[in-house]
């Protein structure tokens, strides 16, 4: 009863609902050449949403694209690269069911050394604030307001229905 869906961005496997703050980040490479390796780009950016988040105090960057509060990950990121641009999206917990995440998805294969083989109880946790609280936090390190976007928008819709909602594209390894 839980639907499936695959990031364009590749990655590990993520349980979303309700109680997860999702965003999504669209940078131009030219504009920022911290951008332009995979490694600094994501230093580059936890970095500038662990600052986001200071006023938690214990907020840091881990492995290579998790943040962590008080020694266990409330966030997971994930990129998609382009020549000019990247698409980073990650998600914050803030007042997520932990309980569902061992319901749902199984220990990994793969692990970060600083998960030190816990499992997933021990190794996750809710940030504190409400989710209004982290969109202003976070809409205030990076500047952003609402309003007219370059991106390509209408482009979207027909994505979805061309490509991203198949099965063949969802279900492929």
């Amino acid at each position: 009863g839980v639907p499936i869906h695959r990031r364009s961005s590749g990655g590990g496997t993520v349980l979303l609902g309700p109680g997860c703050l999702l965003f999504s980040l669209v940078l131009s490479v030219r504009r920022t050449p911290e951008l332009g390796q995979v490694n600094a780009s994501y230093r580059w950016i936890l970095d500038r949403l662990a600052r986001a988040l200071e006023p938690l105090g214990e907020v840091r960057h881990e492995g290579i694209c998790d943040l962590i509060f008080r020694g266990k990950k409330f966030s997971g990121n994930a990129q998609q690269r382009k020549q000019r641009f990247i698409l980073h999206h990650g998600t914050l917990l803030w007042n997520f069911p932990l309980e569902a995440i061992s319901r749902y998805l199984k220990q990994p294969d793969r692990q970060p050394d600083y998960r030190v083989n816990r499992p997933h109880a021990e190794f996750v946790a809710n940030l504190p604030p409400d989710s209004e609280t982290l969109k202003n936090w976070l809409r205030d390190e990076w500047s952003a307001t609402a309003g007219e976007s370059e991106l390509p928008l209408e482009s979207v819709s027909e994505l979805v229905a061309e490509k991203y909602s198949r099965g063949d594209w969802v279900n492929r390894r």
